[in-house]
């Protein structure tokens, strides 16, 4: 149980102000922010399993809308969500993101939810084929098309920091407080696909020594990942995806 808390970072945020940015009806949700998914969802308050009475849930505030009376069926490799979709305002840090459609789940079938304390998960990946067929924009994509960043001055970017015992994920460009010294230089990877944020790996550091190398010279470079691996970044977990004949471990 206590890996698989390490193993998830969560933020907060607030849905349904009311209809003149009145927060007092606000509802607070844990959430896990994921670049592996591409769908938002909460529990809603008609789940009423051991598993979402466990958790924060979701009842129709002053700016909810419908949404095409749409359905929401998601299926993880954990295990899947189901119920309907509705549009919300959402209010992210200090944005304030309006008429953003998001999953009100009736059926949450997800056993890792037993063991963690976000309630839902937001995904930040690119729109997948369903959510394109029914119109319907991940919540970063919404952040862009109004404006949100632009008009503060900030870039429409979003950067995450994952550490051992903290992490952070900044809307409007990259916080480089997180440095470990003050000589240490951002660098870009672009973007090879556009589904996940799929990246190509350049070289993979292995340290001989396990788990506490002490030098640098503990390192050995051009073991793993020879010619470049195309790789997806997952928030919704602490790991880097590749492909697996680059990256066996030897001992």
């Amino acid at each position: 149980m206590a890996q698989k808390r390490l193993a998830t970072y969560y933020g907060e945020l607030n849905v349904g102000f009311g209809r003149d940015g009145d927060p007092s009806k606000t509802q607070s949700f844990k959430m896990l922010f994921d670049t592996g998914s591409c769908e938002f969802w909460i529990p809603s308050y008609d789940c009423q399993t051991k598993r979402c009475l466990s958790h924060n849930r979701y009842s129709i505030s002053n700016t909810f809308k419908t949404y095409n009376n749409a359905k929401m069926s998601i299926q993880y490799l954990s295990g899947k969500v189901q119920g309907d979709m509705c549009m919300e305002t959402i209010g992210l840090g200090d944005l304030i993101i309006k008429d953003q459609v998001i999953g009100i789940a009736k059926e949450v079938e997800i056993p890792l939810l037993d063991e963690v304390i976000w309630d839902g998960i937001l995904g930040l990946a690119y729109p997948n084929k369903n959510l394109v067929s029914k119109g319907i924009a991940p919540i970063f994509d919404n952040i862009i098309n109004q404006d949100l960043l632009h008009k503060r001055g900030e870039k429409n970017q979003f950067s995450y920091y994952l550490g051992i015992d903290r992490g952070a994920i900044i809307f409007g460009g990259a916080d480089m407080r997180f440095k470990q010294n003050i000589n240490e230089e951002f660098k870009w990877s672009p973007i090879t696909e556009k589904n996940y944020w799929t990246i190509t790996l350049i070289d993979i550091k292995k340290y001989k020594n396990h788990p506490q190398p002490e030098q640098d010279d503990d390192m050995v470079t051009g073991a793993l990942c020879p010619y470049g691996c195309k790789s997806i970044v997952d928030t919704g977990t602490y790991l880097i995806y590749g492909p697996s004949d680059q990256l066996q471990v030897t001992h």
